[in-house]
């Protein structure tokens, strides 16, 4: 049987082929107990070579699964890349390509890993003996026709529209793209889903609407503030909700802005500001160039002002709300 090396930064479609090859390989009730799965961090050499070796017990098909081994060889490679004391990490990995060549003809071997290049261990010991699927995650218009064929495989359309926001919004986390999909096809219940349905029901489209609101409130716009504020209020998004939708976003500009001063990744932005979503963490940088700390403190602190107002019942919320939305996008009057 084949082996076959699935990697790359869409772990969604790996997942995906990863189920496909399982399934071809027997009934599932049997591969059960011909299965074993490795973390490539304490696996040895050895220990593989068993498994590969193993003969299948009632079935027809052993199915071998490691996940990360490229990486542990890489990282491997690096470390004794800067040592004196020869490639020890590797040696016992040398072999691999002749362990893959001469897989029993009842075992499937497969590897899973993140994004790998192609001088990596891994890569070269599979490449000729086995089958390298690289998958990287889709973006632009390959993106939206992936939102668009996933819709079709549910059973239902999805407006040119509705694609275009989907894509911003969520980027290429396919496995989140799923799940929003599920939703809006149960919801549309048989229609077509229309970009009004990713407004009310994909969470990322909540924080578009902040965005317009600090947006306008960031460029001293003060109409349009107002009337992003209005929109919020009239699709019925309450009050208390605004607020905290602002202060979160304020949050996060300061969280960001500290971020960026430590050149973090783009993944440690991302997990530190809680979302997976690049559009999300666009926006967020935008929005924190208009801004020092000390003037996002300074709002903050008003914001919470607001907020005490409104729960002693000196102001209403909506008042209060307005009040501070106005006060933050008034112009900057000349002295």
């Amino acid at each position: 049987m084949p082996c076959y090396l699935l990697y790359g930064e869409d772990d969604f479609s790996i997942r995906e082929e990863f189920q496909g090859i399982s399934t071809g390989l027997g009934r599932a009730e049997e591969l059960i107990t011909n299965t074993n799965t490795f973390d490539a961090d304490n696996l040895r050499f050895g220990e593989l070579s068993l498994a590969c070796q193993a003969m299948p017990f009632l079935g027809s098909s052993r199915l071998v699964i490691v996940h990360g081994l490229g990486k542990r060889l890489a990282m491997g490679n690096r470390r004794n890349q800067k040592s004196d004391d020869g490639p020890k990490a590797l040696k016992e990995w040398a072999t691999l390509s002749d362990l893959i060549s001469g897989l029993p003809p009842t075992t499937a071997l497969i590897f899973i890993d993140a994004v790998l290049d192609a001088r990596n261990p891994l890569v070269k010991a599979v490449r000729g003996n086995g089958e390298l699927r690289a998958f990287a995650a889709p973006k632009g218009a390959e993106l939206e026709a992936w939102i668009a064929g996933r819709a079709r495989e549910k059973g239902t359309t999805i407006a040119l529209p509705a694609v275009q926001l989907l894509s911003e919004l969520v980027g290429p986390h396919l496995r989140l793209l799923d799940s929003e999909l599920d939703k809006l096809t149960t919801y549309a219940s048989g229609r077509a889903v229309e970009l009004g349905d990713v407004e009310d029901l994909v969470p990322e489209a909540k924080d578009a609407g902040i965005f317009d609101l600090v947006d306008a409130v960031a460029t001293r716009r003060q109409a349009q503030a107002m009337s992003s504020l209005h929109r919020l209020l009239i699709q019925g998004t309450p009050p208390p909700v605004a607020m905290t939708m602002l202060a979160r976003q304020l949050r996060l500009m300061v969280q960001l802005k500290v971020l960026a001063d430590r050149e973090a990744s783009a993944s440690e932005i991302m997990e530190a500001l809680g979302t997976r979503s690049e559009f999300v963490v666009r926006k967020t940088r935008q929005q924190a160039q208009n801004y020092t700390i000390d003037s996002l403190k300074q709002l903050y602190k008003r914001l919470l002002e607001i907020d005490v107002a409104i729960k002693s019942g000196e102001v209403n919320e909506d008042l209060g709300l307005e009040i501070f939305v106005a006060e933050a996008s008034a112009p900057v009057r000349a002295t």
